[in-house]
């Protein structure tokens, strides 16, 4: 728990978990590219899932390369909208 608190999830009434859920549908929701981020995060966990229930024998390679490509990404997945000036 005191990890939970240093984290400032503790105290709440909420579990956790519902906190983390109700964050990452907010940012889903507003932030495009968390969302597309976010949805090939979920894409690729799948599919490692299934290498680790079939026993892949890539299996570390996988799980070495899992989110690699969008997490040390430098290019934004959508350009930012240049605000209009008036």
């Amino acid at each position: 728990m005191e990890i939970l608190i240093n984290e400032g999830l503790g105290g709440y009434k909420d579990h956790p978990e519902k906190i983390l859920v109700s964050a990452l549908n907010k940012y889903a929701q507003t932030d495009p590219e968390f969302s597309l981020k976010y949805g090939l995060v979920q894409s690729q966990f799948q599919e490692l899932l299934t290498k680790l229930w079939n026993r892949d024998p890539n299996l570390m390679r996988a799980f070495e390369d899992f989110a690699k490509d969008i997490i040390e990404e430098q290019d934004s997945l959508i350009p930012m909208r240049q605000s209009s000036k008036v």
